[in-house]
């Protein structure tokens, strides 16, 4: 069985540094909006810098780079970064959709102002410390954490969210991948309630921590609420899940959930071949 991970284990160190990120977007974010609404935005922003990786092109100082970028270009950057995440996994394109639409048309000037502020405050937290190095990146639900502080207690109380302690959430998969070592290529893991991916981010630690790719695997999760489940796609990619995913939005109890989860993940991809077969067609 897989041995519990010390104190000062990355997995926590970088939880920790996650939250002190969190605490610094929710309080750019908190200077002109409730914390209870449009919180697709701030969770947009801090998805959009997380999915940079030291091959973009401003990977040479991308905080110095987007805390000159004025408001208005902001969401041209951002929009570009989103548009690259599409195209690279169609299959998510369907689940992370409510973190991208407030980008288009154009957002107003509020949301421009706030997402600069964000930005500028997730830099000088740290934000790229955190998602630029590969193992602290793979070790901590960023967008949980930021989902988490932006909702008061009882705001979360009132929508029946819960967000499960690290933790708590790798004694579980401990529990429950005891025999990874053993289990065959390709060999499922599911989590019909996942919220932000808990459970799932401490499976992949344990999975790697048994000299195994997590990306072997094939993995099925869901969350009942859009925004949470947005987060819960982009963070299979941005913890190296692989290319099996497949991420649900729909109630847990139902056995229809699993079923939708598959439909969207197609219609994301087969739209990512429409585009692609258009492109061909109007350059020749």
């Amino acid at each position: 069985m897989p041995q519990p991970r010390d104190p000062r284990s990355p997995a926590r160190l970088a939880s920790a540094q996650a939250y002190r990120i969190a605490d610094a977007i929710a309080d750019a974010w908190t200077q002109r909006f409730d914390t209870g609404t449009d919180l697709h935005i701030p969770l947009s922003v801090t998805a959009a810098l997380a999915l940079l990786t030291p091959a973009d092109d401003l990977r040479s100082d991308p905080g110095q780079k987007l805390g000159h970028l004025a408001p208005e270009r902001l969401p041209i950057v951002l929009r570009d970064i989103w548009r690259k995440f599409i195209a690279s996994r169609p299959d998510l394109a369907v689940r992370a959709a409510p973190l991208v639409g407030w980008l288009h048309p154009y957002p107003d000037d509020d949301h421009r102002i706030s997402a600069h502020a964000i930005t500028s405050a997730a830099v000088r937290a740290g934000l790229f410390d955190l998602t630029l190095d590969n193992e602290r990146r793979r070790n901590t639900d960023l967008l949980g954490a930021v989902r988490q502080t932006l909702r008061s207690r009882r705001a979360r109380t009132h929508r029946g969210e819960f967000f499960t302690p690290q933790d708590l959430a790798e004694a579980l998969a401990r529990i429950t991948l005891d025999d990874i070592q053993d289990a065959p290529p390709g060999a499922s893991l599911c989590d019909p309630a996942a919220g932000t991916g808990a459970m799932l981010c401490a499976a992949a630690r344990i999975i790697r921590d048994c000299g195994r790719d997590p990306a072997d695997f094939r993995w099925y999760a869901n969350d009942i609420d859009p925004l949470t489940a947005a987060c819960l796609a982009v963070n299979t990619h941005l913890w190296g899940l692989g290319r099996c995913v497949t991420i649900g939005c729909g109630d847990a109890l139902a056995d229809t959930w699993l079923e939708h989860a598959k439909i969207d993940r197609q219609a994301g991809l087969n739209a990512l071949a429409v585009a692609g077969l258009r492109s061909l067609t109007t350059r020749s």
